[in-house]
């Protein structure tokens, strides 16, 4: 009998290792560590300015965008802890968002009419402000971790100027979808989980 429950033991050992030089019976891995090289330094990022913004520069954005989105969307995250496999999964949606918003053949029409409706004197007022804001807290050691990090200032400026534009409009799903993945790459809440917080700073591009 024992002998037989060692015999199908082996047997199974040998189907499994078999399996998973094909693909198949893979143990859960986490591949959080392969998360930087999908952002190699000294190559281009996403930058998603507005403005400026012309259609070569909006497809740049697309071309990087996908190949981030890529290269995220291959890691796998089945064998992480549990926040670490909800965040990566977050960013994994994100990023997928984001390539879809940035790459959308009716982008740069809805950008040029956001633009014209945007209230640029507001954003001219507003962000100067929000600067010296910043600049007070932290001279006086009372600028936290969020408002250092994090990038709720100037997207807030943004969303002020843009108060006359369509709600629904492609450029401002893009704004929006980019400015989460900034946010979930710097591990900070997304916009509308802190919309009644201070503000904070500026997030460098991905």
């Amino acid at each position: 009998m024992a002998s037989r429950i060692w015999n199908c033991a082996v047997l199974m050992t040998y189907l499994c290792v078999f399996l998973v030089e094909h693909g198949a019976c893979d143990a859960p891995t986490c591949e959080k560590d392969q998360l930087s090289p999908c952002f190699p330094d000294g190559v281009e990022k996403v930058r998603f300015e507005i403005p400026p913004f012309t259609v070569d520069s909006l497809k740049k954005d697309c071309t990087n965008a996908d190949a981030i989105s890529t290269c995220v969307n291959k890691l796998k995250i089945d064998g992480c802890q549990e926040e670490e496999r909800r965040h990566l999964q977050l960013l994994k949606d994100g990023l997928r968002s984001t390539r879809n918003s940035l790459c959308h053949e009716n982008l740069y029409q809805s950008m040029e009419e956001w633009n014209r409706c945007l209230n640029k004197a507001m954003l001219d007022v507003c962000i100067p402000e929000y600067n010296y804001e910043r600049k007070t807290l932290e001279e006086t050691g009372r600028l936290t971790r969020d408002e250092r990090e994090c990038s709720y200032g100037k997207y807030t400026c943004l969303l002020k100027a843009a108060e006359g534009c369509p709600s629904t409009s492609l450029a401002r799903k893009a704004l929006n979808d980019f400015h989460n993945t900034i946010f979930d790459l710097d591990n900070c809440p997304r916009f509308d989980e802190v919309r009644r917080g201070n503000n904070a700073a500026m997030p460098n591009d991905f």
